[in-house]
């Protein structure tokens, strides 16, 4: 479990010159209020994007309170701003700030997180896909060119035109060894 807790360092009260001096000008405690986390990993965050607002995307931030917003440009940049917006709000270190980003609704459109995460995983398993297809039939027409069937028929057979099996197969002929003949 994480343990969070304030420096003790309250902007002009708190620590003598002394004890500052002895500090690093890196250490947290030496920049007011700053939250300092001590344990593992960084603390997590979820920023709502709650749609458009003219040219930009509106961000919420609920753990922060109702007024806890910001915005961004891009969908891209929304992680980033929303940990900016928690550093500067809380006052803590950016790299101290997991921030987890949540798509509600957009207009007409709905379950647009869901939707994009089963498209992108579609995607990914069409690659995989793919590029085990191009692996097998490049096996394949190799194995079938060794045994003279022509190259039209290994076409027919896997499926792409002649003039690519002959790119395959003069690509399988290139990387045998002369041993494999």
């Amino acid at each position: 479990m994480a343990v969070l807790r304030w420096s003790a360092y309250d902007g002009g009260a708190g620590w003598s010159h002394r004890d500052q001096a002895r500090r690093g000008p890196d250490d947290p405690a030496r920049r007011p209020g700053l939250l300092v986390r001590e344990g593992r990993g960084p603390v997590k965050y979820t920023a709502h994007v709650t749609g458009r607002e003219g040219r930009w995307w509106s961000v919420e931030i609920p753990v922060l309170g109702a007024e806890a917003q910001t915005q961004a440009r891009r969908l891209t940049d929304v992680e980033a701003e929303a940990r900016d917006y928690i550093s500067v709000a809380l006052d803590i270190v950016p790299s101290t700030i997991e921030v987890e980003v949540v798509i509600g609704d957009i207009g007409r459109a709905h379950d647009v997180q869901r939707r994009s995460e089963r498209i992108r995983a579609a995607r990914a398993e069409a690659q995989r896909l793919e590029q085990e297809a191009q692996r097998e039939t490049q096996s394949l027409a190799g194995e079938l060119a060794a045994e003279k069937i022509p190259v039209r028929d290994i076409a027919t057979l896997v499926g792409t035109t002649f003039q690519r099996v002959g790119q395959l197969v003069s690509g399988s002929a290139a990387g045998r060894s002369p041993e494999a003949g």
